[in-house]
């Protein structure tokens, strides 16, 4: 009796450590699946921001709305101030958002259109922006 109940243990703790490998590895690929994601994802917000920067201001100012959103934000459209309010792609403060018409989203096209607005609105082409950007550290 003393046996069998250490045999299943062992069966126990073995299929255990087999399931918990299963697991890291199911972890492991989804972590894999997930990176392959974002950057599918994010190579999808360039060209739609390409398009948006073509279309709006032309081919020449895609250098400088790029130069202004690695400034920003290294096209991190989480990415998040610390210390304020200012939030995705171009980096708006609650208050820039609302004065372009949009609400604060995580969604990076929505923040793409609403850069292209502000910029628009603000200055009138992104290389503008950049060299206000250059005198004061903002946009």
């Amino acid at each position: 009796m003393i046996r069998f109940i250490m045999y299943l243990i062992i069966a126990l703790l073995v299929l255990s450590i087999v399931i918990g490998t299963h697991k890291a590895a199911s972890y492991t690929q989804v972590e894999e699946q997930k990176s392959q994601y974002l950057q599918v994802n994010y190579n999808e917000i360039q060209t739609y921001a390409r398009l948006k920067v073509f279309t709006h201001f032309g081919t020449d100012q895609w250098i400088y709305f790029n130069d202004l959103v690695v400034r920003e934000s290294n096209w991190d459209y989480l990415a998040q101030n610390p210390t304020s309010s200012a939030f995705g792609l171009g980096q708006f403060l609650d208050s820039t958002w609302y004065s372009v018409g949009y609400g604060k989203t995580s969604d990076p096209y929505i923040q793409i259109d609403a850069m292209v607005d502000y910029i628009e609105i603000m200055y009138g082409t992104p290389q503008q922006a950049i060299s206000h950007h250059n005198r004061v550290n903002w946009y």
